[in-house]
């Protein structure tokens, strides 16, 4: 996976390919948890409290052997508010 900044044509086959467990960083270099498993409109992410959040492909600024790169900051993700 390349650290480059990708279009979304050629993000789309990548963030599906990102294995559960890898961590997720916001725009600000701060972890916002791992993915725990993807959805079809982007990836179920455990957040460090007892949040979840779904990250969707447009939020996503790359994908890196060490983790998804987002162009958003957490007050910013999109909070899972499913029961």
């Amino acid at each position: 996976m390349s650290g480059a900044h990708l279009s979304d044509d050629q993000l789309d086959p990548i963030w599906q390919s990102v294995p559960d467990g890898t961590p997720v960083y916001t725009s600000d270099d701060s972890q916002l948890g791992t993915v725990r498993y993807k959805r079809d409109n982007g990836l179920y992410v455990r957040g460090q409290g007892a949040d979840t959040y779904v990250v969707t492909p447009q939020d996503i600024a790359r994908v890196e052997q060490n983790g998804v790169y987002l162009l958003i900051k957490r007050d910013e993700a999109l909070v899972d508010q499913t029961p």
